[in-house]
């Protein structure tokens, strides 16, 4: 017997053309694709989803472009009303790390 869930949640994925939009070679071109990312929260929030599930391990984010990719997201997640989450390849000066980031609708 399956139970029966007491509440659901509709849960909304970006999509991408990973030939495309895998590990972009400069800083600019990786803000560039995420801010198409971007740009497909709000329709899937419209259609009721209350999460959206970015497209994980696509680029390498340097510390310098890191507060960028939050700020880009923080506001996307907020203007939507949607909890975001990106999977991200942090590189820092101590390493790389896989890192998962969600971002709130409430800011």
């Amino acid at each position: 017997m399956t139970p029966q869930a007491s509440n659901s949640v509709l849960v909304g994925f970006v999509e991408t053309h990973a030939g495309q939009d895998i590990f972009p070679p400069d800083a600019s071109s990786t803000i560039a694709m995420y801010e198409g990312y971007a740009a497909q929260v709000k329709p899937l929030a419209a259609r009721g989803a209350q999460f959206v599930i970015l497209p994980e391990m696509t680029a390498l984010i340097p510390d310098s472009v890191s507060a960028r990719v939050d700020e880009l997201f923080e506001k996307t997640a907020r203007d939507a009303h949607v909890q975001v989450l990106l999977g991200i390849l942090h590189v820092t000066d101590h390493g790389a790390y896989n890192e998962a980031r969600l971002y709130s609708g409430t800011g």
